[in-house]
């Protein structure tokens, strides 16, 4: 039905209209069980914020706080989002970083950047917490799963 209306809304305005139905359509398919409680505000409202987290996770103001004041919501207030949806904010922060550790180790475009400045760039004041976190998640060190990645993985 969008494709039927489309050209009727301003071309400004149709990215927004794209990604609103998106959003609806999402919505609409994610299962229950993904969100341990909240209403149903509170969960199209944490969507939303981790949209905006995952645009702005690299900025140097980046923050809690930062994004609470986004939302023109407390901090508490967006804590108490992701622990309805049964995580915290670090964790899903940490999770969303080592997502893009994971893409960017088995991606060609970062394989002349050592593991140290991935670090850096993902986020990470430490390299040693980097590669203990990332072994964690994934079982293998950053460079195993960089040498994995690459086919050179001997099991």
């Amino acid at each position: 039905m969008v494709h039927q209306v489309i050209d009727t809304v301003p071309t400004a305005n149709r990215q927004s209209v794209f990604r609103s139905t998106l959003e609806l359509l999402g919505a609409c398919f994610q299962p229950e069980d993904a969100f341990v409680g909240g209403t149903g505000y509170q969960r199209a409202l944490l969507r939303k914020v981790e949209a905006h987290i995952r645009d702005t996770l690299f900025e140097p103001d980046f923050g809690a706080a930062s994004v609470a004041e986004h939302f023109r919501v407390s901090t508490r207030y967006l804590y108490r989002l992701f622990s309805a949806a049964g995580t915290s904010f670090s964790k899903w922060i940490m999770a969303e970083r080592l997502t893009r550790a994971e893409r960017a180790l088995a991606s060609a475009s970062f394989s002349g950047e050592s593991i140290t400045q991935l670090a850096l760039r993902l986020g990470f004041c430490d390299t040693a917490h980097f590669s203990r976190s990332f072994k964690a998640k994934y079982g293998r060190s950053p460079k195993g799963f960089r040498l994995c990645a690459g086919g050179d993985c001997k099991h």
